[in-house]
């Protein structure tokens, strides 16, 4: 599905992976992007595919994701998207399950950030 939309908190801001290498900022908005929005769950082989999850590969991610830089398309390598990943989950944003099937990716505490509710303030 190529439109639609997600939700991106401002706390992000101020967060850890604003900080960070912008790639991994970029990598962790794919795939809030790419993940399952459905409440109901689809089933691949062997595995259920939930809300705030994907399976993907680390070649697929790098694809996904060229960008140009001095005037050149360039692409993440497997081992950059790995790391990026490593990173992404040592900060509590994922949890990266790897098997046969590909690289299955749950974006912790989606539920949350997809939730308007999670937003409102009582401050005006």
């Amino acid at each position: 599905m190529k439109n639609g939309y997600f939700l991106l908190s401002r706390n992000i801001f101020e967060s850890a992976i604003w900080r960070d290498d912008p790639h991994i900022l970029k990598l962790f908005i794919y795939l809030i992007g790419k993940s399952r929005h459905s409440k109901v769950p689809k089933k691949y082989p062997r595995v259920l595919i939930k809300q705030g999850e994907l399976v993907t590969s680390l070649s697929q991610i790098s694809e996904d994701n060229e960008y140009i830089w001095n005037k050149g398309i360039r692409s993440w390598s497997r081992s950059k998207v790995s790391r990026m990943l490593e990173t992404l989950e040592k900060q509590g944003y994922i949890k990266v399950m790897t098997d046969t099937y590909g690289t299955h990716i749950s974006i912790c505490n989606y539920k949350t950030y997809q939730n308007p509710k999670s937003y409102k303030s009582n401050s005006y």
